[in-house]
């Protein structure tokens, strides 16, 4: 084998934690509200999080998207985004929350979620370590709460949660910036740890 395959990154190194993101709006008033917005205006929101579509189901209450990277449920003042390996999901969060103001709709809730990276050294910004999430969530997010669920030096579950009666100010709906760091723990103000198992149904 010469140094050329040794460098080839072994198939068996992807990452599967599952970053999971969920937007939920008030002042639907009827009609599709989110489900209006179109595959290929998805699309190009997610190519920002280095995903795209491969298939799409409709049932009567939601719009559910194969992604290259996991999925995407739609329904009409809520979206969800799952995704794992290198991808970027909180740079589409932005775009989501600015096509849900065309349609008149607003924030009212907002979650983040993932487990403990195993190749944390592969993750792109935001996602290169938890310290630079929280960070990139609070510019958009103001007063959201932070949690760790674990113990330390075993595995954890982190949670980013925010509701429109936390804060009147404005959002910030910039993509966050992008950063390079390693994995760690973050227990910055509004955070908390909770020493228990990490539940993977959050």
């Amino acid at each position: 084998m010469n140094l050329d395959q040794t460098q080839l990154v072994n198939p068996g190194d992807y990452e599967g934690q599952e970053k999971r993101v969920r937007v939920a709006f008030s002042g639907h008033r009827g009609g599709p509200g989110l489900r209006s917005i179109r595959r290929e205006d998805w699309n190009t929101i997610l190519s920002a999080a280095a995903c795209s579509i491969l298939s799409v189901a409709h049932s009567d209450e939601c719009d559910a998207y194969v992604l290259s990277e996991s999925s995407l449920f739609v329904y009409r003042d809520e979206a969800v985004i799952k995704t794992c390996g290198t991808t970027v999901p909180l740079t589409a969060v932005a775009p989501v929350v600015n096509h849900a103001k065309n349609l008149d709709l607003s924030p009212r809730v907002f979650e983040y979620s993932r487990s403990e990276y195993r190749f944390p050294h592969e993750q792109v910004g935001p996602h290169t370590s938890w310290e630079h999430e929280v960070e990139a969530l609070l510019q958009t997010w103001p007063g959201g709460k932070h949690s760790v669920l674990g113990s330390q030096g075993g595995p954890s579950w982190y949670t980013f949660s925010w509701a429109a009666l936390q804060q009147e100010g404005s959002l910030s709906l910039s993509p966050p910036a992008q950063s390079l760091s390693h994995e760690g723990d973050y227990e910055g103000e509004g955070s908390t740890r909770l020493s228990q198992t990490p539940d993977s149904s959050f």
